[in-house]
């Protein structure tokens, strides 16, 4: 075969080149397996459970600009992520991985959160118990699976949102740990309230008004992401900025599951009363959003615990309007 340069004397066209993408499959092709020898059994490729790619129940989200958090994450460890966050509850959480990435579960995590509860509650009621008796055992069982973690988070935002004059000041205020009148008020405003209207959902529908309590329970840990999505951090340090940012997509897929979850556990109860409570409980936390970012120019994680608060008190609320 003459050289190159020959045959481009000769007026032949040079031969065509491989196109770009072509050169790089041939180029970066994976080796191909060995066949297997006449009479040897063919050996199936290897299946690793570990493998992200090998099943298809890796249903984990993307986090904002961390190229780690773009691979898929296993449901399960990011479901217990969330509920050794959210409760004192004994579970083995997984290192390596932010609470920002596993939020979209927190409607899944809220049933495991809220459950204990609600099974005390419905034993108080059982054994004879007053329904206001019966609904103080339901709020304050809850407030130890939290460890009263919304409730600290609602009493440093009355003491800073209305003790303190200027930003920088209402920060300081939430950052103390002691607690002033506005949060003492607002504590016992909302315990006494949650259980006054759970008594009344008791009356109204025995056992059941606890599974209406399980369902606020979880719409309110839903529409509390609102704050955390849709406001920038208050602060640079502080619990919200170090658990990361979740994105939009989480945020609409915790709501769309809270909405199914809360749907199949009270449509059969009050179709209204679903209606109702879960325009009631979005509405607050649109208004604690709104407040917040008045009052701090955006969010912390007292904030989002108050959004919880107030979101499950509006979600019982408005449950008890319509079922009354």
């Amino acid at each position: 075969m003459p050289p190159r340069r020959a045959r481009r004397a000769s007026g032949r066209p040079p031969p065509m080149p491989l196109p770009r993408m072509l050169r790089m499959r041939v180029t970066q092709a994976p080796p191909r397996r060995p066949r297997a020898r006449p009479g040897e059994a063919r050996t199936p490729p290897r299946w690793r459970p570990n493998d992200p790619s090998a099943h298809g129940l890796h249903l984990g989200l993307r986090a904002n600009g961390d190229p780690a958090a773009r691979s898929m994450i296993p449901w399960h460890p990011a479901l217990l992520t969330v509920i050794g966050f959210y409760s004192r509850l004994p579970v083995p959480v997984a290192g390596g991985m932010t609470l920002a990435r596993c939020v979209w579960l927190l409607p899944a995590a809220a049933v495991a959160i809220a459950l204990p509860a609600a099974l005390a509650g419905w034993g108080a009621d059982w054994l004879g118990l007053s329904a206001l008796a019966a609904a103080f055992v339901a709020t304050l069982v809850l407030a130890i699976v939290t460890g009263a973690l919304h409730e600290d988070g609602l009493a440093d935002c009355a003491d800073g949102f209305w003790g303190g004059a200027t930003i920088t000041r209402r920060l300081e205020i939430m950052r103390d740990s002691r607690i002033g009148t506005y949060g003492v008020l607002a504590l016992v405003g909302a315990v006494g309230l949650k259980a006054a209207l759970l008594a009344d959902l008791v009356a109204a529908l025995g056992g059941w008004a606890f599974v209406v309590f399980v369902a606020a329970a979880v719409a309110a840990r839903a529409v509390a992401l609102f704050p955390w999505v849709g406001l920038p951090n208050a602060r640079a340090g502080g619990l919200a900025a170090a658990a990361g940012r979740p994105t939009g997509k989480d945020f609409r897929i915790a709501v769309l599951m809270a909405l199914g979850i809360t749907v199949v556990l009270t449509v059969w109860i009050s179709p209204l009363g679903t209606i109702i409570a879960a325009v009631a409980a979005a509405a607050s936390a649109m208004g604690v959003a709104t407040i917040a970012d008045r009052k701090i120019g955006g969010h912390t994680g007292d904030v989002i615990g108050a959004a919880v608060v107030l979101a499950d008190l509006s979600y019982l609320a408005g449950f008890t309007i319509s079922v009354g």
